[in-house]
């Protein structure tokens, strides 16, 4: 199955990116066909299309063997790269004979990281990288791990509620994460996925086991954006204090938490995609915007960037 010339999720080639990738699911977990990505004429691949790329072919060889599905390597030397260094090739446990071939077989820089469970080590070792790369105080190093735990934690209790649900079936509980950290520039993204329910599909559900008090704030936010979609409403209000947090208090703000850090750094931006919307925000902008998708994203996606310097 022959990959587009560029596969990203944030420009123009999201469109392509995302009718490909259904065409693989369709294949194999519809038609149950073997399917060979080929990624040879493929071009440009940006990062984040690593651990997306990675989860499809993870979910495909968990439910159909690992025989359902193999690739071939771009030929292009820098897209080849991209996946050399963001450890998708690493991750599959492939040997990837073109870019042997070429000499450009490196190690990998980033180790994608993927579980169904949520260990406490995995948000620790995220808020570590990052407070290297970004010279962090202590404090905004255990806000960065608690923004990390209760992101991860929305999956493990939100995301697989009931699989009957998902439009693809998929390994209960899985997801993928990656931290790219570069002290030298003052750097760190996090790019986070996982292919369960989307925020739109769950949010309303999870607000009212939380209790009036939340399903209130809900109204509230619903009230104050009649013209959006419904999936840029739900999404809109999963970055509200009063619409996730749990009664006790503790955790149900990942999203939150992760928007009001960036207004922290020089240049901070964060981006979500779940369903049928996406959600921005930059460092400057104190709302978040959130607009449509143009083809449905089949799980959650978060893409998380600072820059070194805090302006507190």
């Amino acid at each position: 199955m022959k990959a587009p010339a560029a596969l990203c999720l944030l420009d123009e080639a999201y469109e392509d990116t995302m009718t490909f990738l259904e065409d693989v699911r369709s294949a194999a977990l519809k038609d149950e066909r073997r399917v060979l990505v080929d990624l040879r004429e493929t071009e440009r691949i940006t990062p984040e299309i690593g651990p997306l790329l990675l989860a499809e072919m993870q979910r495909i060889k968990f439910l159909r063997g690992a025989a359902a599905i193999n690739g071939l390597s771009p030929k292009n030397a820098e897209a080849r790269r991209v996946l050399h260094a963001i450890g998708f090739f690493k991750a599959l446990g492939m040997w990837d004979p073109t870019s042997i071939k070429e000499g450009d077989d490196l190690d990998a820089l980033f180790d994608i990281e993927t579980d169904t469970t949520l260990l406490g080590g995995v948000s620790k070792d995220l808020a570590q990288k990052f407070a290297a790369a970004l010279s962090l105080s202590d404090d905004q190093e255990v806000a960065i791990e608690k923004a990390f735990n209760e992101a991860l934690e929305n999956i493990s209790e939100h995301a697989y509620f009931n699989p009957d649900e998902l439009a693809w079936p998929a390994e209960e509980g899985r997801w993928w994460i990656c931290a790219m950290t570069s002290p030298l520039t003052g750097e760190a993204i996090a790019m986070a996925c996982d292919l369960g329910l989307t925020i739109p599909e769950t949010l309303e559900r999870s607000t009212y086991s939380k209790g009036g008090t939340n399903l209130a704030a809900l109204k509230d936010y619903l009230l104050k954006t009649v013209r959006l979609t419904h999936d840029e409403r739900m999404l809109g209000a999963a970055f509200e204090d009063g619409v996730t947090r749990r009664p006790d208090g503790k955790g149900g703000n990942g999203l939150g938490k992760m928007a009001h850090l960036v207004q922290e750094f020089p240049d901070g931006h964060l981006r979500v995609l779940s369903g049928g919307a996406i959600a921005t925000l930059a460092t400057g902008h104190d709302a978040i915007r959130v607009s449509k998708l143009p083809l449905k994203f089949s799980g959650t996606y978060i893409i998380w960037r600072l820059t070194k310097g805090s302006m507190s």
